[in-house]
């Protein structure tokens, strides 16, 4: 009786051996089928490697989005300061612009998401050169060469991005300040002082015309 015990047991035992090793085996299988379908040589790496030795000798700063575009401009060159061209060169705010380089530099390619090119608007980015829903940046310097280009979207809170000569999309590790407002980049913070100590303000144009705004005290 106790033999035939005994045979009953090492029978469950080696059942359950055998289904545990199974399972392991088909998850191990399961996690290489992911892997390849979602990974890339690209993955975990700098999206633009060499960006953090060359960014300092950017002059352009060009976004394309299919409504509009705009072009930021050092103003002077080797200087800090930035201006938008469709805004008659008027500044940029410094912190935004930093947080674009910044952002630039330390982005790194996630996992891939698509190839079929009639997916890429569900995730931001369709080309827009053809009127997509994507926004083109492309870091230009001082001798007309561009430095680097890329083709980014937002679905939700994700950033995807691709090659502009490409269709493979990738999910991005990484941020960029919002691209698709550009009066967002524009530095509107003309006065600093608490504005309960401004009485009056003078506007004048190019034409010499003014317009005199006041209050009343308090």
């Amino acid at each position: 009786m106790n033999q035939i015990r005994k045979g009953k047991r090492k029978a469950i035992l080696l059942g359950l051996s055998i289904a545990t090793i199974s399972l392991f085996i088909l998850s191990v299988f399961n996690l290489s089928n992911h892997a390849k379908y979602n990974g890339s040589p690209r993955t975990g790496h700098f999206v633009f490697p060499r960006l953090s030795q060359t960014i300092d000798k950017a002059k352009i700063i060009r976004v394309r989005l299919g409504d509009s575009s705009y072009t930021l401009k050092r103003r002077q060159v080797g200087g800090k300061d930035w201006g938008m061209i469709e805004s008659g060169n008027y500044p940029v705010r410094p912190d935004r612009l930093a947080a674009l380089a910044e952002g630039l530099i330390s982005l790194e390619w996630g996992a891939k998401r698509t190839t079929d090119p009639a997916k890429l608007k569900l995730i931001g980015l369709g080309d827009p050169s053809n009127g997509g829903n994507g926004a083109y940046i492309e870091v230009i310097a001082q001798d007309d060469t561009v430095i680097s280009s890329l083709i980014t979207g937002r679905r939700e809170d994700r950033l995807y991005a691709r090659r502009p000569d490409e269709t493979t999309a990738f999910r991005l590790v990484g941020d960029l300040p919002p691209l698709y407002t550009r009066e967002a980049w524009l530095d509107l913070n003309i006065v600093d002082m608490a504005t309960d100590v401004i009485g009056a303000v003078r506007i004048t144009d190019a034409r010499g015309e003014s317009l005199y705004l006041s209050r009343e005290p308090g």
